[in-house]
C-alpha cells in the first residue's frame, strides 16, 4: 500500500469516528430561562432535576457551549457547516426542568414537549427564518411572539389563565387545543392564529391573516383592524 492510500484510508476512518452519535450531559444548578443559539431539535421534559442532554455526531458535539448566568443558560455550538446535510449535523437536546420563564429560539429549531409544562409565566421567543414548535403547556400565563422575518407552525395544546400572541410575518399559530380563560392576540402575519377563549379576548388585526376563535366567548374587544384579515368565530 503506497503512502497516498494509506493516508487516504486513515482520513476517511477519522471522518467516520467523528461521525458517530455521543452523549453530552450540562449539569450546573437550576435554571429558568434557556436560549438556543443555533440550530437544535429540542425536546423538553418536566423533571425536579435541572439538565441538558445533548445528542449527536461527535464533530457537532465537541462545539457544544452551555453558558451558565444566574438563572439562564444560552447553547451554542460553534462547529459550523451548514452546507452539511441536515441529518448529518443535527444535534437533539433533551431539556430537564420545571417552571421555566423563558424559551427564545434565536435560530431555527423544531422544539417539542414529551410531557406538559407547568409555569405561572412563560414566554416563547421565535426568530431567524423558520420555526416548528408543538407544545403542551399549564400555565398561569404564556405569551408568545417572534422576530421578524420569520415563518414555520406554532402548536400549543393544554389551559392558560392568561394567552398573550404576538404573531409576526409568515407564522402561523394552532393555539386551537389550548384552553384559555383570556386572551390578547396580535396578528400581524401573513398566515392564520387560532385560539380558544372561553372569558374574554382583545384582539388585533394587522395583515392579511385571519383570527379563527373558538371557546364561545361572548367577550369579544377590537383593538385594531388595520389588515386584510377576519375574525372568524367557530364552533
Amino acid at each position: 500500500m503506497n503512502g497516498l492510500a494509506y493516508i487516504a484510508i486513515l482520513l476517511v476512518f477519522v471522518a467516520c469516528s467523528k461521525n458517530s452519535e455521543v452523549v453530552k450531559t450540562f449539569e450546573e444548578g437550576e435554571f429558568r430561562k434557556i436560549e438556543f443559539k443555533d440550530a437544535f431539535e429540542v425536546v423538553f421534559h418536566t423533571s425536579e432535576d435541572f439538565r441538558i442532554v445533548a445528542t449527536g455526531s461527535e464533530r457537532f458535539i465537541e462545539g457544544l457551549e452551555a453558558s451558565f448566568h444566574g438563572d439562564s443558560v444560552a447553547i451554542d455550538n460553534k462547529v459550523k457547516a451548514a452546507w452539511l446535510r441536515p441529518e448529518s449535523n443535527k444535534v437533539r437536546l433533551d431539556i430537564y426542568g420545571d417552571s421555566l420563564l423563558q424559551i427564545k429560539a434565536s435560530e431555527s429549531c423544531t422544539i417539542a414537549t414529551l410531557d406538559t409544562l407547568y409555569s405561572a409565566d412563560l414566554l416563547l421567543i421565535v426568530g431567524s427564518k423558520l420555526n416548528i414548535a408543538d407544545l403542551k403547556l399549564n400555565c398561569a400565563v404564556f405569551g408568545y411572539y417572534n422576530v421578524f422575518p420569520c415563518s414555520g407552525v406554532m402548536t400549543f395544546s393544554g389551559k392558560a389563565d392568561q394567552l398573550n400572541i404576538w404573531n409576526d410575518a409568515l407564522m402561523e399559530v394552532d393555539a386551537s387545543e389550548l384552553t384559555a380563560k383570556r386572551a390578547l392576540v396580535e396578528n400581524r402575519s401573513g398566515a392564520l392564529c387560532k385560539v380558544k377563549v372561553l372569558d374574554e379576548l382583545s384582539y388585533s388585526i394587522l395583515n392579511r391573516g385571519d383570527i379563527f376563535l373558538s371557546g364561545n366567548t361572548d367577550k369579544i374587544i377590537l383593538l385594531e383592524d388595520s389588515g386584510e384579515g377576519e375574525l372568524i368565530i367557530t364552533p
